[in-house]
C-alpha cells in the first residue's frame, strides 16, 4: 500500500526477513487460517473504509470465525478511528458484547 509499484519487488524480500529476524514464517501471521481454532466469543469490529484491513478482509476472518460471533462494520471509519466516529455506538456494543458473553 505505501510503496506502490516498488511493492511487488520488495514484498518477498520484506517477508523473507521474518525468519531470520523474528524466527517465524510470513504464513504464521494469517489470522484468517486460525481465527476457526478459537471457541471464545468474538466481536469483530472493522472500518468500512480501511485500507489495511479491507472490508471484504474482516468478512472473510468473520466467515472463518466459529461461533459465537458478531460483525459490525463502521461506516465512514478507517483502521485507527472506530471509536471516534461511533463512539456512544461503539461504546455500547462493547459492553452488551460484554454483558452478553462475560456473566
Amino acid at each position: 500500500m505505501r510503496l506502490g509499484g516498488w511493492s511487488s519487488a520488495l514484498t518477498p524480500l520484506l517477508l523473507w526477513q521474518f525468519k531470520i529476524r523474528l524466527g517465524i514464517d510470513a504464513g504464521m501471521l494469517r489470522p484468517v487460517d486460525k481465527v476457526g481454532n478459537v471457541s471464545a466469543p468474538k466481536l469483530f469490529i472493522a472500518g468500512a473504509e480501511d485500507q489495511h484491513t479491507i472490508l471484504n478482509e474482516s468478512m472473510q476472518l468473520f466467515n472463518a470465525a466459529r461461533e459465537p460471533k458478531e460483525f459490525w462494520a463502521v461506516k465512514g471509519a478507517r483502521h485507527v478511528d472506530l471509536h471516534k466516529l461511533a463512539k456512544e455506538e461503539y461504546e455500547q456494543r462493547i459492553l452488551s458484547f460484554f454483558e452478553k458473553h462475560l456473566r
